[in-house]
């Protein structure tokens, strides 16, 4: 948590076959991320769009 909110890290895989919050992995630098797919292509923001959406959505 920060001063003003919450820093989440993501990683997103774009023209996936669904959209799904995958859960959390750790890197080998003991990083953590929340790993996600969405169908949206990487064009114009669409996939970053879907991320939201999905993200909003659970």
């Amino acid at each position: 948590m920060t001063a003003t909110g919450v820093t989440l890290h993501l990683r997103v895989t774009p023209n996936a076959g669904r959209d799904a919050i995958d859960g959390p992995e750790t890197r080998g630098d003991g990083s953590c991320y929340l790993r996600l797919r969405v169908s949206a292509v990487p064009d114009k923001g669409k996939a970053n769009a879907a991320v939201i959406a999905l993200l909003a959505k659970n």
